[in-house]
């Protein structure tokens, strides 16, 4: 299992997530609700669920292109501060 990377800045995270990646993309990102942050078993690789909540129903391809365009820049901010990667995105529509 990596460092629990999250949670030892999960304040500098979440400010990351909200101003900076739904923030600044109002627009694209306007099918998105909200987003939830739950501790993962420690049997697991990842520590961190990130949960984005829609409030559309979209395709699978689009569900697919939406976690990859959340993914990138929340990686490039991890390895921009030398983090291992610790989470895991998911997009619902429920």
């Amino acid at each position: 299992m990596v460092d629990n990377v999250f949670f030892k800045n999960q304040e500098q995270i979440e400010k990351y997530i909200s101003e900076e990646i739904l923030g600044n993309y109002l627009d694209y990102y306007s099918i998105i609700d909200g987003y939830s942050i739950f501790k993962l078993p420690e049997y697991l690789d990842s520590n961190v669920e990130i949960i984005f909540k829609l409030n559309t129903v979209i395709t699978f391809k689009q569900k697919k292109d939406l976690v990859d365009d959340l993914y990138y820049p929340l990686c490039h901010y991890y390895y921009d501060n030398g983090w291992d990667f610790d989470f895991v995105i998911i997009v619902s529509e429920y």
